[in-house]
C-alpha cells in the first residue's frame, strides 16, 4: 500500500473517489449531491495548496481511499492543519485511514502546521480508535443548526 497525491487531470482518479465518497454515503443513507461535489473539487483543484492536500491510498492499480486536508484560522488568525477524516473502501477500513492520517499529518507539518484538527461522528467507533491511537485527544463539542 502506498499514498500518492490525487491528479485531478485523471478521471480514473475521480471516479475512484466518488465512488468511495458514494457508498460511504450510502452507508450512512446520506444523500450524493452530485453538483455540489463537482463544484467542491473544482475549488481544490484551482488552490494548489488543496490540490496537494488531496491524498490517495493506493493497492496497485486500486484507490483504496482518500483524504482531504486544510488550512484554517481560529479567530485569532491562527492556522491549525485540517483533515476531514479518510475514506475508504470498506474491504481496507483501518489500515488505509491509519496510513491517510499519518500522510495527511505529514502533509500538514510541511506548512509549519502544529495543531491537527479533524471531526468524527460520536458513533463512529472505528474512527475513534484510529484517531485515539495516533494521539489525537478530543477537543470542543460541535454545534450544527440544521434548517427545515
Amino acid at each position: 500500500m502506498e499514498t500518492r497525491r490525487f491528479q485531478s487531470k485523471d478521471t480514473s482518479d475521480k471516479v475512484a473517489i466518488t465512488e468511495i465518497l458514494k457508498e460511504e454515503l450510502a452507508l450512512h443513507k446520506e444523500l450524493f449531491d452530485e453538483k455540489a461535489w463537482e463544484d467542491f473539487l473544482r475549488r481544490r483543484d484551482a488552490d494548489l495548496q488543496s490540490r496537494l492536500g488531496t491524498i490517495l491510498a493506493v493497492d496497485g492499480s486500486t484507490v483504496a481511499g482518500f483524504v482531504f486536508t486544510e488550512v484554517r484560522f481560529e479567530t485569532s488568525g491562527a492556522p491549525f492543519g485540517y483533515v476531514h477524516f479518510p475514506l475508504a473502501k470498506k474491504e481496507y477500513k483501518t489500515k488505509v485511514e491509519e496510513l491517510l492520517l499519518l500522510e495527511a499529518i505529514k502533509y500538514l507539518k510541511s506548512l509549519k502546521m502544529k495543531v491537527f484538527r479533524s471531526r468524527i461522528a460520536p458513533e463512529n467507533a472505528m474512527a475513534k480508535s484510529v484517531v485515539m491511537k495516533l494521539h489525537f485527544k478530543q477537543f470542543q463539542l460541535e454545534w450544527q443548526l440544521l434548517e427545515e
